[in-house]
C-alpha cells in the first residue's frame, strides 16, 4: 500500500518554485523501475495548466548544494491537461525547481526511495514523497522544523538581485528570539540549504 500526504500548493501562477526537492541515486531508480508494482518508482515534475491557453514554460532545475550549473528546459504544457517530465537524469541531491510560464499553472514533483530490504531481511521496500510549490515570503517567517535525522531549511531566490537572509533561533512559544542568528546570502536565480540539526524553529 502506497501512502501519501500532500500539503495545499500555491495558487496558479506565471512563477512556481519548489524548494528542498531530495532525489536518490539515478543508477538505483532506474535498477528497480521495471519491477512489477514499481512502474512509477521514477521521480517527476508534474503540471497542470488550468486555463484555456497552453503554458510556454521555462523550467530551471538549480542544486542547492551549489556544486553545478542550472539545468533549463524549455517546454510547452498543454492547456487543461497534466504534463510530466521525468528527472532520473540528475544526481542524488536536493534541488531547487523554477517554472517560469506566460500563463498561470500549478506544480508538484514526486521523489522515490527503494530500499532492497536486506538489512531487515525483507524483498524491498519503496517510500515516496510530494514536494510542493512554495508561496513567496514577506519580510518576516517562522517556520518549525520537525524531528528528524540532518534536518535543513531550504532557501529560494527566484529573484534578479540577491537577497540576505537572516536566520534567528527561536525557542520559547511566544516566538521571541533566542538571540542566536546568522546571515545568509542566496544568489540571485540561485538556491540554499542549511543544516537545522537540533532546532526547534527559525525564524
Amino acid at each position: 500500500v502506497k501512502v501519501a500526504v500532500v500539503g495545499a500548493i500555491a495558487a496558479p501562477s506565471k512563477v512556481i518554485v519548489i524548494p528542498g526537492l531530495v532525489l536518490s541515486t539515478p543508477d538505483t531508480i532506474a535498477e528497480h523501475g521495471n519491477v512489477p508494482g514499481y512502474s512509477d518508482l521514477a521521480s517527476v515534475l508534474r503540471f497542470f495548466v488550468p486555463g484555456t491557453k497552453p503554458a510556454r514554460t521555462q523550467i530551471t532545475i538549480t542544486p542547492e548544494d551549489g556544486t553545478d550549473q542550472p539545468t533549463v528546459v524549455e517546454a510547452t504544457l498543454d492547456a487543461g491537461k497534466v504534463s510530466e517530465t521525468p528527472l532520473g537524469a540528475f544526481p542524488a541531491g536536493s534541488y531547487t525547481v523554477t517554472a517560469r510560464a506566460n500563463v498561470p499553472i500549478v506544480a508538484a514533483a514526486r521523489a522515490s526511495v527503494y530500499s532492497d530490504g536486506a538489512e531487515a531481511g525483507g524483498s524491498g521496500n519503496v517510500d515516496f514523497a510530494w514536494f510542493t510549490a512554495a508561496p513567496e515570503l514577506k519580510e518576516r517567517a517562522l517556520v518549525a522544523v520537525g524531528r528528524g535525522s540532518s534536518p535543513e531549511l531550504h532557501l529560494a531566490n527566484p529573484t534578479n538581485s540577491d537577497a540576505t537572509v537572516s536566520v534567528e533561533q527561536s525557542l520559547t512559544s511566544s516566538g521571541k528570539s533566542s538571540g542566536t542568528a546568522r546571515t545568509v546570502t542566496v544568489p540571485a536565480g540561485g538556491a540554499i540549504a542549511l543544516s537545522a540539526d537540533n532546532l526547534n524553529s527559525y525564524e
